[in-house]
């Protein structure tokens, strides 16, 4: 409820605002721009998390699923691989931005930008040339257009366009999708354990569960909370023995008294034959 009204905070024009912004002052200004900064930030929040609370369900879902929980298994360790991948494209991707800016700083698929002068270096913008290479992953991107804008170096400008295709679509996409079919053999291979592995998860985390929902289990939280020093002290006692000094007396009698017979307490690596072995005494063979 507190986010949902937060997002119900109203903007301001930031054009209006430039245009007269010495008759706001500076405490408007300061006032407005927190307003929609914390805005923002609330619905970036609200976006992520979006997400997250559908692929709970989701996990829940491929227990009773065999195939959907091969599937989903499958999809986790590709992820994996495209966080490898991707970091190389963003390192390699993020040389080539600064050199489409350098050779054409006036692109933009906004028809209106693109022929009139520089455009602006923003990653806030999707349309300026930072978002170039990643656009023409998805072949959203023109090439007649990019040598065409303001202040363009022609031949140059579609050389370093060409070598950036051919190193992010050719060469990296190829390599990954080599990697996603290796990962989906190797998944439906391995699928067996990491669906007993995911059950035994599953159950332990449903043992662990309070029996009421949240909120409702903060009462049960803080009572855990409360506990939990007693329950360290307890374990502490039993795990250190804390004998006194007649039980430690005690034990040792015992240890002295059985000295000759063969003990209970041996390791459980022998046998009962063995045990018997050892008590009866050893006779030549005529």
């Amino acid at each position: 409820a507190c986010v949902l009204r937060a997002l119900r905070i109203e903007g301001y024009d930031v054009e209006y605002w430039r245009e007269n912004r010495e008759s706001f002052g500076y405490e408007w200004d300061q006032f407005g721009f927190l307003q929609s900064e914390i805005g923002n930030a609330l619905r970036t929040v609200l976006a992520l998390a979006a997400p997250l609370l559908c692929i709970r369900p989701l996990e829940l879902l491929v227990i009773n699923n065999e195939r959907l929980g091969m599937v989903f298994a499958s999809s986790t360790h590709m992820m994996q691989e495209l966080a490898d991948f991707g970091t190389l494209l963003v390192i390699v991707g993020f040389g080539f931005v600064v050199s489409f800016e350098i050779l054409a700083p006036g692109y933009s698929l906004d028809e209106s930008t693109r022929l009139y002068g520089t455009h602006p270096f923003e990653f806030s913008d999707a349309g300026s040339v930072a978002w170039l290479p990643v656009w023409s992953l998805f072949g959203y991107f023109e090439p007649m257009l990019l040598e065409k804008s303001a202040d363009a170096v022609p031949i140059t400008t579609c050389v370093f366009l060409f070598m950036w295709m051919l190193i992010a679509v050719i060469l990296v996409m190829n390599l990954l999708i080599a990697a996603f079919n290796d990962q989906w053999n190797e998944s439906k291979t391995d699928f067996e354990a990491e669906s007993a592995f995911s059950m035994s998860k599953e159950t332990r985390l449903m043992l662990r569960r309070y029996p009421v929902p949240a909120p409702f289990n903060i009462v049960f939280m803080l009572k855990d909370l409360l506990e939990l020093p007693y329950f360290y002290c307890k374990y502490r006692k039993n795990s250190m023995g804390d004998l006194d000094a007649k039980d430690l007396k005690d034990l040792l009698n015992r240890q002295t008294s059985n000295k000759g017979m063969v003990s209970i307490q041996l390791q459980s690596s022998f046998s009962a034959r063995e045990l018997n072995l050892k008590k009866q005494p050893s006779h030549s063979v005529h």
